[in-house]
């Protein structure tokens, strides 16, 4: 089972959490039934690894978003597993993804999110985002995603829109670091 599912609401703040040995997801975001799409949503400052299946065989995305939803932020989140926005079942009015670091979704980018200052391995998106090889994490592969003095991560957020601290309660300072880890 995913660690988190979330299918309806206004004004879901989803921060400062780290998400790991989760099955499927690490965080799933559907719309189920016939309630009002979700809208205000804000996830930021976390840390996704890499879920995986219950036989600990890595599948699907760290984070996804599925069905229509209207002014969602994800920003400055760290993922050792792609995050997915799924276009099957319409557009989402509003949707921002802003400094964050992760592989990009195998399906590359949606043109109804606005991206700016992410590092991705696998795209750019925006001229503000990195397309990269390797992210620079410390340990992604135990779920440490703090950055590594030589991660392409560091000084590539967004200098107009990040939280004023990370993961750690860090302060920001000076150019933010993209993703939930400042160096």
């Amino acid at each position: 089972m995913e660690c988190l599912q979330y299918g309806a609401g206004n004004g879901l703040i989803l921060r400062n959490s780290r998400f790991r040995h989760c099955d499927i997801f690490n965080v799933h975001f559907g719309h189920w039934g016939a309630v009002p799409a979700p809208r205000n949503i804000l996830v930021e400052n976390n840390f996704f690894s890499t879920s995986t299946d219950s036989a600990g065989q890595p599948v699907f995305y760290s984070l996804m978003f599925r069905s229509p939803w209207e002014n969602t932020l994800v920003r400055n989140n760290s993922g050792s597993q792609a995050f997915g926005v799924s276009t099957a079942e319409g557009t989402y009015p509003g949707f921002r993804m802003v400094g964050n670091v992760a592989p990009i979704d195998v399906n590359g980018c949606e043109p109804f999110v606005v991206y700016s200052h992410n590092v991705w391995d696998g795209a750019a998106c925006d001229p503000s985002d990195k397309n990269v090889p390797e992210l620079g994490f410390l340990a992604a592969a135990g779920g440490d995603l703090h950055l590594r003095p030589d991660s392409p991560a560091i000084d590539a957020g967004d200098p107009a829109d990040y939280p004023a601290t990370d993961i750690d309660s860090d302060p920001r300072t000076g150019i933010p670091d993209a993703g939930a880890d400042e160096r």
